[in-house]
């Protein structure tokens, strides 16, 4: 059985495996023709080069400082499969929406601008 891969950068794969993040944002529409399909959720060596953006998100969403801990917690380590995911609808995100996705994206609305987000549910770790 093959299943695309999705591969995320540290802590992306853990906070979608956890449910606080619903939605991936890409400068392309490479989710787009997965919707509706499962794909492998990838931990990637490397981390995300801003852990301040997410972060204000989740502090802002009124997570503490210790649930923020345990939602990046990593089970598996990095360069792993860690789960499987259920990819929902691709679209790009309009100019007037992206403060209001800040939140389920996990990041500020200026890095949303001209991006396209796919829903990601039905998550589970291996």
């Amino acid at each position: 059985m093959k299943v695309p891969a999705l591969a995320l950068q540290a802590p992306f794969a853990s906070l979608i495996l956890n449910g606080a993040k619903t939605l991936e944002s890409r400068f392309h529409t490479v989710l787009a023709d997965e919707a509706g399909g499962v794909v492998a959720l990838y931990a990637a060596a490397r981390d995300w080069p801003d852990c301040s953006s997410w972060t204000k998100c989740l502090l802002d969403a009124g997570f503490s400082p210790q649930q923020i801990g345990e939602l990046t917690e990593e089970r598996h380590g990095r360069g792993v499969f860690v789960g499987l995911a259920t990819v929902g609808v691709t679209s790009k995100v309009p100019e007037c929406q992206c403060s209001f996705l800040e939140h389920a994206c996990l990041l500020p609305s200026t890095e949303l601008e001209g991006k396209y987000v796919s829903e990601i549910r039905d998550v589970r770790w291996f």
